[in-house]
C-alpha cells in the first residue's frame, strides 16, 4: 500500500525524468528548491575600491559607495568612521553618496573614511575598506603639483607607465 508521501515522491520522480526543466521550474516556484548555494553567506562581499584622495580646502569630494555580493545580494554598508562635517546619503538603490568639503582646520591632516559592508543574513561576515583623505592648502603650488601628479601618475624622476 502506497502512502501519500510515497505517491508524491513517485510522481515527482516520474515528472523529473519526463520533463526535468518543467519540474525544476515548478519546484522553484513553490519554494521547495533554491538556486542559491546552501552557504551563500560564505561568498565574498565586494566593496568597490575607491582609493586614497588628495584635495584642497574648499574642494568638494563626492564618492559613490557600492558593495555587492554574488547573486545580486546587497550587503548593509555604513561608515565606521568619517571626517567631521562629511555626509553619507542613502540613494535607495544599494549605493551611498559620500560628500565632504574640507575646511582650513583640516589642512595638513589626514582623515580616514572607513567603510564596512555586512552580510544581513550573517553579520559575522564583514569586509572593511579604508580611504585616506589628505587635505592640502587651497590654490598653493604644492597642492596643485601634488594633485596633478596623483591624477596623472607622473612623478619627478619617474617615467609614466
Amino acid at each position: 500500500m502506497h502512502t501519500e508521501k510515497g505517491l508524491r515522491h513517485t510522481l515527482a520522480a516520474y515528472l523529473f525524468r519526463q520533463k526535468p526543466f518543467v519540474c525544476l521550474m515548478l519546484l522553484l516556484s513553490m519554494g521547495w528548491v533554491s538556486l542559491m548555494p546552501a552557504r551563500a553567506q560564505e561568498l565574498p562581499i565586494d566593496i568597490q575600491v575607491i582609493g586614497n584622495h588628495r584635495l584642497e580646502v574648499g574642494e568638494t569630494l563626492e564618492l559613490l559607495l557600492l558593495a555587492r555580493q554574488p547573486f545580486g545580494q546587497v550587503p548593509w554598508l555604513f561608515a565606521e568612521s568619517k571626517p567631521p562635517g562629511s555626509t553619507i546619503t542613502d540613494n535607495g538603490d544599494g549605493t551611498r553618496l559620500f560628500s565632504w568639503t574640507p575646511q582650513v582646520q583640516d589642512v595638513g591632516g589626514e582623515s580616514t573614511l572607513r567603510l564596512v559592508a555586512v552580510d544581513d543574513a550573517d553579520q559575522s561576515v564583514r569586509v572593511t575598506e579604508e580611504v585616506r583623505l589628505t587635505v592640502l592648502p587651497a590654490n598653493s603650488v604644492i597642492s596643485s603639483l601634488a594633485i596633478i601628479q596623483e591624477r596623472s601618475g607622473v612623478y619627478p624622476g619617474r617615467s609614466r607607465g
